[in-house]
């Protein structure tokens, strides 16, 4: 009677109240699934802007890019721009420079008395080369004269020694011997008539020496007879 029918709505109270704890179950779950699904969707959003935003910047780097390289280009044009200008000028210096120095000559040779001093300095030169070739032949390549032409158009002379290690020393000609004085004389002489042969084409069949021999010994006279 009465107590089952008391047991049974007992029974279905309890079974809805498990019904009850069940749906609050699920539904506490679905709510944090859903929160879960929120800030997924949230993430998700920030991830599309972020993707967004670098997506831009990568377009704007892209951008920069190309304007660099072409910046660089435009560098690299006028630094090769300036490298043919500054070579250019080097060139342009150089050639100056050169036309400075031919000036310059050009001026002390034809100046006052430079065209003398031009041929004589020549002449000089080429008896001194010609006095050499004798002197070398008269003192077995010991004895050396150099002659120059100072400012003041004076003929310098400087007499050189073979020292016994092969090196050569300056001598004041006043410190040379008698014999070493007279091949230095001889060879000028002989040079002499070379350098008027060469320069002049005057040959002559005759040369005069007063006392070609004074102060040589009996080589030096033999090397006087071999010329």
């Amino acid at each position: 009677g009465l107590a089952e029918k008391e047991r049974a709505w007992s029974d279905k109270m309890k079974a809805a109240e498990l019904a009850l704890k069940s749906s609050r179950d699920d539904f506490a779950t679905l709510s944090n699934d859903l929160q879960k699904a929120e800030q997924a969707y949230r993430e998700a959003s920030v991830l599309e802007s972020t993707e967004n935003a670098a997506k831009t910047e990568i377009n704007s780097l892209e951008n920069d890019s190309i304007s660099s390289a072409a910046a660089y280009d435009a560098l690299a044009h006028d630094v090769r721009q300036m490298e043919d200008v500054i070579r250019q000028l080097g060139e342009d210096r150089a050639n100056a420079e050169q036309s400075s120095r031919t000036l310059v000559r050009l001026a002390e040779v034809f100046g006052p008395r430079g065209v003398q001093s031009f041929v004589l300095q020549n002449a000089v030169q080429a008896l001194s080369s010609f006095s050499q070739v004798y002197l070398d032949l008269l003192s077995d390549d010991t004895l050396k004269l150099e002659l120059a032409l100072d400012t003041g158009d004076r003929i310098s002379r400087t007499a050189y020694i073979r020292s016994p290690d092969g090196s050569w020393v300056d001598r004041p000609l006043s410190s040379l011997s008698g014999g070493q004085w007279r091949r230095c004389s001889l060879a000028l002489s002989l040079g002499f008539t070379d350098l008027v042969a060469n320069q002049r084409n005057i040959r002559s069949s005759l040369l005069v020496l007063d006392e070609p021999l004074t102060h040589l010994d009996a080589t030096g006279r033999a090397q006087v007879g071999k010329i």
